[in-house]
């Protein structure tokens, strides 16, 4: 059975949208009393009929998402029930178009009571679609200040530690502007471990720790702030009050794409190894994690090489890499999954993404195996929802017929690494996996297959 790792990707990103999860989730009654149910604890909410009951709605979504296929349907859906779409947030960074959506949600919740039900839905970018500095510094200010934050490599947990002291609504914020109404939180997290106050960093979730100062610090910012915002970082609080009628519910997260890839994987007769759902750290050198690791398969030494499964976050049981190994040697397909988030600290001034330098620097290290020809070797990492960095990739994918291009069009893809520009090496060798805004953002998933040609 051919494997094809791409169509893999894309299947399971059909898997993980939004509409699919919540149907597992909610359950809308008309007949005797109208009501929303949540399946997973029983707990319901009276409504008035549906979709009459939305008073007020708010949309905030990345810029050219509207357009986009999986999301086009429900702009479509919202715009018939009176909720106002907003597109902003380009390049996953807060503009002037979501501050004005920030602004225009708030409008819009401010003059809620106790009868109201509010639904929030909270995903991966929320971050930038849901800006609103505090007082005393402007958007421009904190555009630079998260910009430099990204350009020097730190994570998402930083960034925002960060966000959500700068901002009147994040950190918990939101809540205060919620209440007193009974509000559901769906959530969809892009951070490792699934940490909510962190997640689109916590708008309706209380803020235990105040660690910004600390970040700024450690990059070198902290005296790019206005003294006075400054001054507030140890200051932030909010009304416990705010929070008592507040449901935050997790969605979905990596851990479901994870398990959902496996089960694709399975049904096409792979001896299957789920390393981690919280792979993190630079791309190249999770690139190269991963090159080793195939080196140690095809090698036959893999108990000798368990440091390099747990600089993955491998936490299972060694005999399931012995297996692998095993069932390879037997010319048996093996898949092992991957998936979290990953950084890249930008040197050069190229063009990519966290994941298509992953596969690039990948490709560097396992380049003899790519070109073995007894050997079927494919890797792909991707972003689930379908944007990786500045581009328009998810990501990329090699295996031999791609990297043999490497050869025959004279291409030094050492020079494109050092310049951090992944999308311009993969964009001519044809390694790129476009998919376009896929309305859904699980962090990122790696995918590594290998077999021993007959």
């Amino acid at each position: 059975m051919i494997f094809d790792i791409k169509s893999v990707f894309l299947d399971t990103v059909e898997q993980i949208k939004i509409d699919s999860l919540l149907e597992e989730l909610l359950e809308f009654k008309n007949d005797p009393d109208p009501l929303l149910r949540l399946k997973g604890n029983g707990k319901e909410y009276s409504l008035k009929r549906i979709p009459q009951s939305i008073r007020c709605g708010v949309l905030s979504i990345p810029e050219g998402a509207s357009e986009a296929g999986p999301s086009k349907r429900i702009v479509e859906a919202c715009r018939g029930v009176h909720i106002k779409v907003c597109e902003g947030a380009k390049n996953n960074m807060p503009d002037e178009n979501s501050f004005e959506a920030c602004k225009t949600i708030l409008k819009c919740i401010d003059q809620s009571t106790e009868d109201d039900l509010i639904l929030v839905l909270i995903s991966g970018g929320g971050s930038a679609l849901l800006p609103h500095p505090v007082p005393g510094l402007s958007l421009e200010e904190k555009q630079d200040i998260i910009g430099k934050l990204s350009l020097g490599g730190a994570d998402i947990c930083e960034l925002n530690f960060v966000r959500r002291q700068l901002s009147l609504v994040k950190g918990g914020g939101l809540a205060k502007y919620l209440y007193p109404a009974q509000v559901v939180v769906l959530i969809l997290s892009d951070v490792i471990g699934d940490p909510l106050e962190l997640i689109a960093s916590g708008p309706t979730v209380p803020m235990t720790e105040l660690k910004a100062r600390s970040v700024l610090t450690k990059y070198g910012l902290l005296s790019d702030l206005p003294v006075p915002v400054q001054l507030s970082l140890e200051k932030k609080t909010v009304d416990e009050k705010h929070f008592q009628n507040i449901e935050n519910i997790l969605v979905g997260n990596n851990a479901l794409v994870l398990t959902r890839a496996n089960s694709l994987c399975s049904k096409l007769g792979c001896v299957i190894v789920k390393l981690s759902s919280r792979i993190s750290g630079e791309s190249s050198f999770v690139g190269g994690i991963f090159a080793q690791i195939v080196e140690s398969i095809v090698g036959g030494n893999v108990n000798e090489r368990l440091d390099l499964f747990k600089a993955l976050d491998y936490t299972g049981n060694p005999i399931l890499l012995n297996e692998a190994q095993e069932a390879f040697v037997k010319g048996k397909p093996i898949a092992l999954l991957g998936g979290g988030e990953t950084t890249v600290k930008v040197k050069g001034s190229g063009k990519g993404g966290r994941n298509q330098e992953m596969v690039l620097a990948f490709s560097v290290i396992a380049s003899k195996f790519l070109l073995d020809s007894s050997l079927e070797l494919k890797f792909l990492s991707c972003g689930t929802d379908g944007i990786d960095g500045p581009t328009d990739a998810a990501g990329a994918v090699v295996e031999r017929g791609i990297w043999e291009r490497v050869e025959s069009m004279n291409i030094d893809p050492n020079t494109y690494l050092s310049k951090n520009d992944s999308y311009s090496f993969w964009n001519q060798i044809g390694g790129l996996v476009k998919t376009g805004h896929t309305g859904s953002n699980l962090m990122d998933l790696q995918i590594l297959f290998m077999k021993r040609r007959s």
